[in-house]
């Protein structure tokens, strides 16, 4: 027989604090203003989720049915937050709300890195090489895929588990979706257009192979600083396929670096950020800033992204 609808309310979490900063240039300040005008205090994984005010009853519950007949979110009593199941090829999976610029993996590298504070003031996390990379060597590969297909093969809420996708994006529909996949169970969506307007990347058609440029986001984030000075990876695609490769000898321990002013990120992208409030594509933001010496005589700007997102 069926079971009775348990009674229940949403409520986004209240989000974290972020840090404090101790701007160490001009760059650093610009920064921090960047933070709190466009981004507010910065959130956890559990803050975006949401958390349930009231369970009275604890079922499992079909409240994505609409959009996916086989995926179900189960609540218990007093366990936040909600986590989302659904068989995908036959296996079950199981977790979470899972942001693609949550994830600290090493999917798609093909060298060793590591996730640490960069070394940009104020910039957050930042990918460094964890051995020597030479000039010319892929250092990371993505397999090209479209949204509609990204979204069939995994369930509302949740990226790729494996990563190694750059999900293409060809039109503000497309971000659209994108933005619709995450936005679930509580999620503020706001936020989700926020995020994905810092993370959204483009290839320029002169390093694609199919002669169009590749506008795209990846699964699990690179997490990457922009340095005008110092770039020392570059984008390309072949054969299906998003190529971060060296540019230049890299050492082992130094921060992988990419030059936002170069991503070529086109009208769609620019207008969707411009009808959303407080929303800029990277590549505009980094051509509003004069880079400034820091206290090494480096000339460097720190990434527009969230603390933690690099």
């Amino acid at each position: 027989r069926a079971s009775p609808t348990p009674s229940l309310t949403l409520r986004p979490a209240p989000s974290h604090e972020s840090r404090a900063m101790r701007p160490a240039s001009i760059t650093a300040a610009r920064l921090a203003l960047f933070r709190q005008q466009h981004h507010g205090a910065a959130a956890t994984a559990a803050g975006r989720i949401g958390v349930f005010d009231t369970i009275k009853m604890g079922f499992g519950i079909d409240i994505l049915a609409a959009r996916r007949a086989s995926t179900t979110c189960t609540l218990t009593m007093g366990a936040p937050p909600p986590k989302v199941t659904q068989l995908v090829g036959g296996q079950t999976f199981r977790g979470m709300v899972q942001f693609p610029w949550d994830q600290r993996s090493d999917a798609g590298f093909l060298v060793k890195t590591v996730l640490k504070e960069s070394s940009i003031p104020g910039g957050g996390l930042g990918r460094f090489a964890a051995e020597p990379v030479k000039k010319g060597s892929v250092v990371r590969m993505d397999k090209v895929q479209s949204v509609t297909q990204f979204r069939a093969e995994n369930p509302p809420g949740l990226t790729a588990p494996s990563g190694g996708i750059a999900v293409e994006l060809r039109s503000a529909e497309d971000i659209d979706a994108w933005c619709q996949h995450f936005s679930v169970l509580g999620v503020d969506a706001h936020e989700v257009e926020l995020k994905t307007s810092m993370f959204i990347g483009c290839v320029p058609r002169q390093r694609v192979d199919r002669g169009e440029a590749l506008t795209y986001i990846f699964a699990h984030s690179f997490h990457q600083n922009h340095l005008l000075e110092r770039e020392n990876t570059r984008g390309k695609v072949r054969d299906g396929h998003m190529i971060v490769e060296a540019i230049v000898d890299i050492e082992a321990g130094e921060e992988l670096f990419i030059d936002y002013t170069d991503f070529d990120i086109p009208p769609f992208v620019k207008e969707w950020c411009a009808q959303r409030e407080g929303l800029s594509d990277v590549q505009s933001f980094a051509e509003t800033l004069r880079p400034e010496p820091d206290m090494l005589g480096k000339c460097c700007v720190a990434s527009p992204w969230l603390d933690g997102a690099g």
